[in-house]
């Protein structure tokens, strides 16, 4: 390893794979060189091999173990007649698609030097570079460079992808063609970048197809799709299956809940005051009769009061509190008169207070408290829906050290489309947990009525705000280019 320039060099033969047992040990080589490579600045492999099994193992191992990357140069030094070398360089991604350059020694004790092109103005092709020389005369074609420039240009050639509709992201819908057949046509923000990318790099775009947005991702991980063209939030567990392109926008996951209804307008004539409020007024109903009585056995004088009357005097007490006359005669002492004065008081206070909420209830109604927060949320619903690609939320939360991220977690359930997510809401004590763009979207385009109202509310706090980036196979050798990209668009819309 070259210090000054933090370059490495690692060779791989296949002395090297029969001393390891062909699998043991080789593993844990290539582990090493991936560890040296990520602390290098770069890093150079040789690998010297006329074995075709150890090639094809070379091959699986360094893709699984992500031993390459673009700036990793593979030169593969090898003895093979033509058709095996092709065949070599054409269907192993470690060779045909990463920055790989073969050196096949030929009986005429020349050597060539060969590169896979998986696009190029033929197509893919076995490229030959040049030719070695018995002399050590190093003989390039054309203007290509040892280890050439893949993905600059795609020479209009296909490239896979995945997708699904999300709008107002990647929307597609089916229109009549000018020769009168049906064509698929795409919009949304997404399908717009990638587009104007593919317009960039002069690739066509060629849509591999998925019954759900968990295939979406499972595509990419196969290297069947090269992009999954519509975003997906940035999480742990994702990164352990794939990668992702440059994080060009925020995705913000709110929930869905059914707006509470309106109470009973009979029920108005007791909310305007509060619990608390109603207790203490009902307690004092039935003390200030108790009291007068008590005062008319302290001062051993009736007034016109018998004991057999406190029904009578609870009456007049009540009259007074809902506003009728005071029957005067009963209350001919000064201890009764300053008692029956604070209880007007009293009742005067307790009487406007109560009049005035209960205009203000019958005029403006008011909704039920609705949980508008994460804490609310995990309190108050049943379950939480989500659609199928969910389980990964439902492995961050359950893995969160938040008591209620793992409370969100338990009640997440998955399975339901964004649709029948919403419907269940409707009909039951459930939540829906989604992105905000595209909740806002399927809400205003098929749950709200021709006056613009709707049954349905988002919280007001979204749980975070995630980076989210559009998935490719780990260790692309095109992300550069597409990040490129990415970053511009992201600051245009800065």
């Amino acid at each position: 390893m070259d210090a000054a320039w933090g370059v490495s060099v690692f060779q791989f033969r296949d002395e090297d794979w029969k001393a390891h047992g062909n699998q043991t040990g080789f593993v844990e080589v290539i582990g090493l060189a991936r560890k040296v490579r990520l602390s290098s600045h770069a890093v150079s492999v040789i690998v010297i091999s006329e074995d075709l099994t150890f090639l094809t193992s070379f091959a699986e191992r360094s893709l699984k173990g992500r031993l390459f990357v673009w700036t990793t140069r593979l030169l593969l030094v090898t003895r093979l007649a033509l058709s095996d070398l092709r065949k070599v360089l054409s269907t192993r991604w470690t060779f045909s698609m990463m920055n790989t350059v073969a050196l096949n020694v030929e009986e005429n004790g020349r050597s060539s030097l060969y590169t896979h092109l998986p696009y190029s103005p033929e197509g893919a092709q076995i490229y030959k570079l040049g030719s070695w020389s018995q002399q050590f005369r190093l003989f390039l074609r054309s203007s290509f460079e040892i280890f050439p420039e893949k993905y600059d240009n795609f020479h209009g050639g296909y490239v896979n992808i995945t997708s699904g509709v999300w709008a107002p992201f990647w929307d597609e819908k089916e229109v009549m063609a000018a020769d009168g057949s049906k064509v698929k046509e795409y919009s949304g923000s997404d399908f717009m970048a990638l587009d104007t990318i593919a317009k960039a790099l002069n690739f066509r775009i060629r849509q591999v197809p998925t019954k759900d947005f968990v295939e979406v991702t499972q595509r990419v991980e196969e290297r069947v799709s090269f992009i999954a063209s519509i975003y997906y939030v940035v999480l742990v567990n994702r990164l352990e299956r794939h990668d992702f392109t440059y994080t060009y926008q925020f995705s913000y996951e709110s929930f869905c809940l059914s707006k509470p209804g309106l109470r009973p307008q009979w029920e108005s004539l007791y909310y305007p005051l509060a619990h608390q409020v109603w207790a203490g007024t009902m307690t004092v109903l039935v003390i200030v009769p108790v009291v007068f009585v008590v005062i008319a056995h302290l001062r051993s004088r009736w007034d016109n009061v018998r004991t057999l009357d406190f029904c009578k005097l609870s009456l007049e007490v009540f009259k007074t509190f809902v506003g009728q006359n005071l029957t005067q005669s009963a209350f001919k002492t000064t201890s009764a008169r300053l008692l029956i004065t604070a209880w007007l008081v009293f009742s005067f206070i307790i009487g406007v207070a109560y009049r005035g909420n209960l205009t203000a209830y019958l005029t403006l109604p008011v909704y039920p408290p609705r949980p508008e927060t994460v804490a609310e949320l995990v309190e108050t619903v049943e379950r939480i829906n989500m659609p199928s690609y969910g389980h990964d939320w439902k492995a961050f939360f359950t893995n969160s050290d938040s008591p209620v991220f793992q409370a969100l977690g338990r009640l997440l359930f998955i399975g339901p489309s964004v649709h029948e997510g919403l419907n269940l809401v409707l009909e039951k004590n459930h939540a829906l947990l989604c992105s905000l763009r595209y909740l806002e979207y399927t809400i205003a385009q098929d749950f709200t009525d021709v006056n613009g109202q709707t049954k349905l509310y988002i919280g007001r706090n979204p749980i975070f705000p995630s980076p989210a980036a559009w998935p490719i196979p780990h260790d692309a050798p095109y992300k550069p280019q597409l990040d490129r990209y990415l970053m511009a668009f992201a600051e245009v819309s800065f």
